[in-house]
């Protein structure tokens, strides 16, 4: 089985977030993101833009590296260019959503490894997932 995939897609700035990964009920498989990049879909209207790669919904498209369910940020600046951080200790078992905060559209490129997880790093990553949190609390 192949162990590296790619995830790639436009996301539109009117979608807010878009599902990248569907939980599939296997909790002894996860995926290591190992690489987020985006470029702006047109030349137009790119800068003070942000992308954020999360595990689950965030309910919001701020940028916030305390919330454990964001792992992966991309910073597009009018003056400073673009700045991206990956969280490299985070994988995902469940879903895995890309959140657009700008009004226009990005193309994007994920890269993840298939990783086999025993049940103890199964739960462990489920509820970093989570934020640490209960399922009913509200962003």
């Amino acid at each position: 089985m192949k162990n590296v995939r790619t995830l790639r897609g436009k996301i539109r700035g009117t979608e807010n977030f878009r599902r990248l990964i569907a939980d599939d009920g296997q909790f002894d498989v996860g995926y290591k993101v190992t690489n987020f990049q985006a470029v702006p879909a047109s030349g137009a209207g790119w800068t003070d833009a942000s992308l954020i790669l999360a595990t689950n919904v965030t309910g919001t498209t701020q940028i916030n590296a305390e919330d454990n369910r964001q792992i992966g940020w991309i910073v597009f600046g009018t003056n400073d260019g673009t700045v991206s951080m990956l969280d490299p200790d985070h994988v995902v078992v469940n879903d895995l959503y890309v959140y657009c905060g700008a009004a226009t559209s990005f193309d994007y490129l994920v890269t993840v490894e298939r990783v086999e997880l025993t049940d103890n790093e199964s739960v462990i990553h489920m509820i970093k997932e989570r934020s640490q949190d209960d399922l009913n609390r509200q962003p």
